[in-house]
């Protein structure tokens, strides 16, 4: 995890999604006395995301599709 790349985007869509992110985690970690970094990206990997609306609509279960794996049925 020592390589890394900056770059600048085109897209406002990917820019609005960045900053709804940023502005959620900050909300989460105002509400918990302790945040614990791993949950806190999985609770953002499980919100609802508009780039993902039409297919699989959070992150998390993009990443499944693309895996191949079954969808968590046991979350709305």
């Amino acid at each position: 995890m020592q390589t890394h790349t900056l770059a600048k985007t085109a897209s406002r869509q990917i820019l609005g999604v960045m900053n709804d992110f940023a502005q959620l985690a900050q909300h989460h970690r105002q509400q918990h006395d302790e945040v614990d970094l791993v949950d806190l990206s999985l609770w953002l990997a499980s919100v609802p995301c508009s780039p993902l609306y039409k297919s699989h609509v959070s992150p998390d279960r993009a990443l499944q599709a693309l895996l191949g794996r079954p969808a968590d049925t046991g979350r709305p």
